[in-house]
């Protein structure tokens, strides 16, 4: 099954995301679950409560996965101590949140270690997520890939398995993949043989299994431009065929994927509709590309990755028989 949503507003009540993706024909969703750009939250009303069990069972057939993103001012990373104390406890509350709505994964920006180099960084965030797991249980921290630029933490697959590793709860820490972010950090995602490259690196590095989420952005920047900047699907310097590639990998097809493009503003997702249609493979906009796949794989090939059928077999190189040895992990989210 093609796990597929948008991020959408919780204006006038987290329900109303619930609706926005029913409206989209989403099979998944994305939302904050508080102003992401203040500090402040209020207790959820009963009848916001209310609302949002009621419209989730109302769609529980068609909205499968649903995605919490943190707010944009947590900064675990840094060395102000004032800002330190308040990303924490934001941090908690948004996970306590995600437990009253029942959410079970919260995708969270690693932070910025504002100078003071990337070894204090990630000691600074280890010590506050495991803070954080000590005080609230159940719900999943995905840490997101970013573009890496100035002091962000996060840019590099290599740093985010460190920040699982250091923890004392590695079972609670996932990762989420953010295409603009990962091409804007140096990854080129196409052609194929770089996407392998990379994925291939992710498996060993992290594990499949604890990708809990996939952003779908284009990207305004070129590759290893640092410019965290999203575009819409196909106006971008990503090739379309990239996310055709893992909307349809084996190995991520139970990954609810993501769009985080443009909105235009007092517009009703007319942008996450247009996008979303360039993603499905039902779509005109699709197939448009879709019945033109052997030029990018000769049809005569006939190998697992032609982008014209669904994957049967993963790539060679994202194979776990190829994997480097390594440390055994706890099974994060289970992609079987």
């Amino acid at each position: 099954m093609l796990l597929l949503g948008a991020h959408l507003s919780i204006a006038g009540g987290p329900h109303n995301a619930l609706i926005a993706a029913h409206e989209l024909e989403c099979n998944c969703v994305q939302l904050f679950v508080k102003n992401q750009r203040q500090w402040q939250m209020a207790p959820m009303s009963k009848q916001n409560i209310d609302l949002w069990n009621s419209t989730r069972q109302k769609f529980q057939n068609q909205i499968l996965y649903i995605v919490a993103h943190s707010g944009y001012l947590i900064n675990l990373a840094g060395n102000c101590q004032d800002v330190l104390t308040r990303s924490l406890q934001a941090l908690r509350e948004e996970l306590d949140r995600c437990r009253q709505m029942k959410i079970d994964r919260l995708v969270l920006h690693p932070g910025s270690h504002r100078g003071q180099g990337a070894a204090r960084g990630i000691e600074l965030v280890t010590t506050g997520l495991n803070a954080v797991f000590e005080q609230i249980p159940d719900v999943k921290i995905l840490l997101e890939t970013t573009a890496g630029g100035g002091h962000c933490l996060g840019g590099t697959i290599e740093q985010i398995a460190q920040l699982i590793d250091a923890s004392k709860y590695p079972d609670r820490l996932g990762c989420c993949l953010d295409t603009c972010h990962l091409h804007a950090a140096g990854y080129p995602l196409w052609p194929q043989e770089h996407l392998d490259d990379l994925l291939q690196k992710i498996d060993r590095h992290i594990g499949f299994d604890r990708i809990g989420c996939i952003h779908l952005n284009d990207a305004k920047g070129e590759t290893g431009s640092h410019l965290d900047r999203h575009e819409h699907i196909g106006l971008g310097r990503i090739p379309t065929d990239a996310f055709k590639y893992i909307l349809l990998h084996k190995k991520l097809q139970k990954v609810p994927k993501i769009i985080e493009t443009p909105k235009i503003p007092g517009s009703q997702w007319d942008n996450d509709r247009k996008n979303l249609a360039k993603l499905m493979p039902t779509s005109k906009v699709f197939q448009a590309t879709w019945l033109n796949a052997e030029k990018i794989i000769p049809r005569s090939t006939g190998g697992p990755h032609d982008l014209r059928r669904p994957l049967r077999t993963p790539p060679r190189t994202c194979n776990p028989r190829h994997r480097a040895k390594s440390s055994p992990r706890t099974a994060f989210f289970a992609l079987a």
